[in-house]
């Protein structure tokens, strides 16, 4: 794939996101351009459905990952594979199982702000931009806020 299409594909689906969240942040009662805003939204989103402290882990995690997989690709350019190459991938792997983790409690605490069940979290996880929309436009959600660990 080169990079004009990977740009257009960015640019793409950053787009359809953006949509969603400037029309899910105004039934929070949030600023609906906080939606288009790259950091901000993210921001907004961990305040709307849990706590904004939880968006600094996040966004750390992120960029931990981009500089790692930088790193990967230059030792995979070598021939040999070296002890660097796979403590590396092992971090890269932690990481991202973490930073998954992370994605997937986002994921419940926005199903439980908007009063949706578990399956819909479920549908929020595995095809996020689709229930992202319909959360977002469906007139039977309401939002209720952010809820508490033991409301389960």
């Amino acid at each position: 794939m080169n990079i004009y299409a990977k740009i257009a594909a960015f640019v793409i689906a950053y787009a359809i996101e953006s949509a969603a969240l400037y029309f899910l942040f105004d039934k929070a009662g949030e600023k609906s351009y906080k939606g288009l805003i790259p950091v901000v939204r993210y921001h907004t989103l961990f305040k709307v459905v849990w706590h904004s402290a939880y968006f600094y882990p996040y966004i750390v995690l992120s960029i931990a990952l981009k500089i790692l997989n930088y790193f990967i690709d230059i030792l995979l350019s070598y021939e040999e594979m070296s002890i660097a190459l796979i403590m590396f991938s092992l971090v890269y792997l932690a990481v991202g199982i973490v930073s998954a983790i992370l994605f997937i409690m986002l994921q419940i605490k926005t199903a439980k702000a908007f009063s949706r069940s578990k399956g819909f979290t479920v549908g929020l996880v595995l095809l996020h931009i689709i229930f992202l929309y319909i959360l977002t436009f469906s007139k039977t959600t309401k939002y209720i806020g952010p809820q508490d660990e033991d409301d389960s």
